[in-house]
């Protein structure tokens, strides 16, 4: 049975609600963004890009949670590997608000009550790490309309949509950020991965269903995109 929205879609198109979630940790600060800016890109007028705020938070190494094996977090097997330890921790019935990958660590933001709490697992052998994080939310939605269960989470996503990004340009993409969420930002509840990467010399994004098909690109831009993962100030 399809979840009823807490707001209606005509609402969310006229809200344009954005989900920000800041996270700040081991002295960077991580970048929970979909949508990440790329300088001149060129998207539709209807896209809206997520901002961060920055704060001030600490790291937890959970109890006795084993290393994962390093391994390539743009791959189905690396991020199903992060998700499962991610999963067994946080409880098969949580509710996520965000996922993102990018070339140092997997991330899941878990909805806890009005709030959130981030996990991470970095790509080099660490262990899943806990942490705190702030929310807010631009726009009339609540955190349960952002909200997504693991069971819709799909890891083989990786391994389709990468391909099917490389086919649109007659290229290799080099994927620099991919983030799973819903997109209330544009006016739709949909659950779409967003895939940010560089080819050719431009940075390039595009849009994919959750099980990974349907890639569609959605911009271009100049060759000057942040890194996902800053020094912090």
């Amino acid at each position: 049975m399809q979840e009823d929205p807490v707001i209606s879609r005509g609402m969310l198109k006229a809200l344009g609600a954005i989900l920000v979630i800041a996270v700040v940790a081991g002295g960077v600060v991580l970048f929970a963004s979909a949508d990440i800016d790329l300088g001149d890109l060129k998207i539709p007028t209807d896209q809206t890009t997520t901002t961060l705020q920055d704060t001030s938070l600490s790291d937890t190494t959970i109890g006795d949670t084993s290393p994962i094996a390093d391994s390539n977090p743009f791959s189905s097997h690396g991020f199903a590997a992060a998700l499962s330890a991610v999963r067994a921790e946080a409880g098969h019935g949580a509710q996520l608000t965000k996922l993102f990958i990018n070339d140092v660590q997997t991330q899941v933001v878990v909805r806890r009550g009005d709030g959130v709490e981030a996990y991470s697992v970095p790509s080099e052998g660490g262990q899943l790490q806990r942490q705190d994080a702030t929310v807010s939310i631009s726009g009339n939605a609540t955190l349960a309309d952002f909200a997504f269960s693991f069971d819709e989470v799909k890891p083989a996503a990786v391994d389709r949509m990468l391909p099917g990004a490389n086919k649109l340009i007659d290229g290799t993409l080099q994927p620099t950020v991919l983030a799973l969420e819903r997109q209330l930002s544009s006016g739709s509840r949909e659950l779409e991965w967003v895939i940010n990467g560089t080819a050719g010399g431009d940075n390039l994004v595009f849009r994919a269903r959750p099980d990974g098909f349907g890639v569609r690109q959605i911009g271009v831009g100049a060759p000057n995109a942040p890194p996902a993962v800053v020094t912090a100030p």
